[in-house]
């Protein structure tokens, strides 16, 4: 009976640890104007599962806090391209990971859970396990028994896939020789360290030799050709506050793309089911629905009988004998009357009769895990990409006229500014280096010190210098590169 009442989803065709795996936009360009809603877009797609920009943001604040912790922090190689990709690349892989560990169905019980607890150093006292260090550790780290147990299941999760996947590989005997040689080799080493600065009062230099030096390699120290800027901007993020996005457009999106938001919410019930049988007749039914009733005041009285009136009265074989306990469920996996009622509960409550194809069921929500995925809280999310993505949609309506206005007013910002409501900002002396920092984007760069822009001081074109970002900019004053003084350098 109870295979029965659960209505299972359809299982992938086939299994594979590598996904289709789609970017639909980078890793910067969402203005903290979204907030908490807007950090809920997605940056990448795994496999259906999403990763999340505020997933990413934490994945990038763990490394710098993680780097800081270890005295290594260098904010221009945390910006770079290669450490972003390498962080998305990781958040991907435990996508990969998490999709095998839940295909699979890899368990970890709680007596392994236990046992590895119990037996970790950071919880021992005279050689033992020490429940007051356990929960005085836990404490001081902010973490309640139940998180702390979960993180520590995901993790066991995690290494038994990981193991399972290891065990598939293959190394021939001779390689795996090699590498243990290689392995084990030991070399001895003697080194001498010579420090430039233990000689340097050994050292006169005659200010002579310091002239000479600057005559000699005076094409060398120079300083780099610079200019002013002015630039104006375009960003799919600076077009957010026009963006209106109602309760209905949201609600509308939800029920369009309900599987999307299923979430993994999970709810623990029991149940007693009084069916009336196949074909039954008014009279049966309505015979059932008293019995039903029954029961249901008995319960009102006495909470604690419902799992001996679960074993002595349930029509549902399958959870009877277990006190009605039909474990732990998603949405989908019950038939629709079933789990309206059970995700509209609380924990402990009981629910009043609720007819379904089978009869009549009293249900009891006995526990709930995951994150919730109803209308209400994931509506600041929804709201947050139902605005971005009307945002990009005006984004690239506007880029085509934006490039036109800066070319055909080629003499001045302050008309597409004013047109596309924009603002001309400026900048004070910069080099290519300096530009390049600035704006992240060598094709800008090149056009701000080209001969036409130095020369005739026009809008450069309009440059994506990132994915929803449009730029132009205009050189306003030139100095071109310059020996330095002597005393500059001296």
């Amino acid at each position: 009976m109870l295979d029965s009442i659960r209505s299972v989803a359809k299982g992938w065709v086939g299994k594979a640890i590598l996904a289709l795996i789609t970017i639909p936009f980078a890793l910067f360009g969402i203005d903290s104007y979204l907030s908490d809603a807007g950090n809920n877009v997605a940056i990448a797609k795994v496999d259906g599962s999403e990763i999340t920009v505020q997933a990413y943001s934490n994945a990038m604040q763990n490394l710098r806090t993680r780097m800081q912790n270890e005295g290594k922090v260098d904010q221009a190689q945390l910006d770079s391209p290669e450490v972003k990709a390498m962080v998305l690349d990781q958040l991907i892989n435990e996508q990969l990971l998490e999709k095998e560990i839940q295909q699979a169905n890899y368990k970890i019980s709680d007596a392994h859970l236990a046992t590895y607890i119990t037996a970790m150093p950071s919880f021992q006292k005279d050689g033992k396990f020490s429940q007051e260090l356990y929960d005085e550790l836990l404490q001081q780290n902010r973490y309640t028994p139940k998180k702390f147990e979960a993180e520590i299941r995901a993790t066991l999760l995690s290494q038994q896939a990981q193991d399972g996947i290891a065990k598939l590989g293959f190394i021939s005997t001779a390689r795996a020789d090699k590498t243990l040689k290689l392995l084990n080799q030991k070399r001895l080493v003697t080194v001498s360290e010579l420090k430039t600065k233990d000689f340097l009062d050994q050292v006169k230099v005659d200010p002579a030799e310091v002239k000479a030096y600057y005559e000699k390699h005076k094409d060398k120290l120079r300083d780099p050709e610079q200019v002013k800027i002015e630039f104006l901007l375009l960003s799919a993020s600076s077009l957010v506050p026009g963006i209106k996005v109602d309760d209905a457009d949201v609600k509308r999106y939800y029920d369009e793309n309900a599987a999307k938001f299923q979430g993994n919410e999970q709810r623990r019930a029991s149940h007693i089911l009084i069916g009336s049988g196949v074909n039954a007749t008014p009279e049966q039914k309505q015979e059932a629905k008293d019995k039903a009733q029954t029961l249901l005041a008995t319960i009102k009285k006495n909470p604690k009988s419902f799992e001996e009136l679960a074993i002595k009265n349930s029509q549902d074989p399958g959870s009877a004998t277990k006190g009605g306990d039909l474990g732990s469920f998603g949405r989908g996996a019950m038939v629709k009357p079933f789990e309206e009622a059970a995700f509209s509960m609380k924990v402990n409550e009981v629910s009043d009769l609720v007819e379904s194809e089978f009869g009549y069921h009293i249900i009891k929500l006995t526990e709930i895990s995951g994150q919730s995925s109803d209308f209400e809280s994931l509506k600041p999310q929804i709201k947050g990409e139902l605005i971005f993505q009307k945002a990009q949609a005006e984004f690239v309506e506007k880029a085509e006229s934006f490039s036109n206005s800066v070319y055909e007013q080629s003499d001045s910002l302050a008309p597409t500014a004013k047109a596309f409501g924009g603002q001309v900002q400026l900048s004070g002396w910069m080099s290519r280096e300096d530009a390049a920092k600035f704006f992240k984007s060598d094709k800008i760069v090149g056009l701000i010190f080209s001969q036409e822009s130095l020369k005739e001081r026009r809008n450069t074109e309009a440059v994506e210098v990132s994915p929803n970002n449009l730029v132009s900019a205009r050189v306003l004053e030139y100095k071109p590169s310059a020996a330095k003084t002597f005393d500059a350098v001296k």
